[in-house]
Formats: structure tokens, C-alpha cells, sequence
């Protein structure tokens, strides 16, 4: 895994993030030499499939959403609303 010093990452960030994402190479980053961070290419997964019974549940999370919102006072927002709960 190659090392880039922090200066050289401000100097050539774009050049980094595209061999990071186009080469799949990992960077330890240093400052003064010495190990700070590493830098990795962020993993091309899809998000797992939700079962019926995760599905079912967000389903009714949408629907209570809804609901409140159909019942939240006009002109009334949150931060106002947690401004009044706060005292």
C-alpha cells in the first residue's frame, strides 16, 4: 500500500481520488512521516434486499409519516415546536 504525505494529498487530491476510485488503490496517508489515515475506495455493494417482515415495517413507518404530517399544525416547525418543549 503506497504512503502519501499530506501535503502531496492537498497538492494532488484529484489525482489521488481518481487512482483511488478508477485503480482501487488504497493510500496510508502520513503527516511528518508518520501513519495519520487510510485511504479506500469505497465498496460497490447493493444494500440487501429488505424481507416481507422489514418491508412490512417500513411500510408502516411511511404510513405513520404521513399521518403526522397530515396532522401537523400549520406554521408550526420543528425547531419551534422543540424551542417550546425545552422551556
Amino acid at each position: 500500500m503506497p504512503t502519501i504525505g499530506v501535503q502531496q494529498l492537498r497538492a494532488n487530491t484529484a489525482e489521488v481520488l481518481r487512482n483511488v476510485q478508477q485503480e482501487q488503490t488504497e493510500y496510508v496517508v502520513t503527516r511528518k512521516g508518520q501513519p495519520v489515515a487510510r485511504l479506500l475506495p469505497v465498496a460497490k455493494t447493493e444494500p440487501p434486499a429488505l424481507d416481507s417482515e422489514a418491508h412490512n415495517e417500513w411500510a408502516e413507518f411511511a404510513r405513520q409519516l404521513q399521518e403526522a404530517g397530515r396532522r401537523w399544525p400549520k406554521g408550526l416547525s420543528t425547531q419551534r415546536l422543540m424551542d417550546e418543549i425545552r422551556g
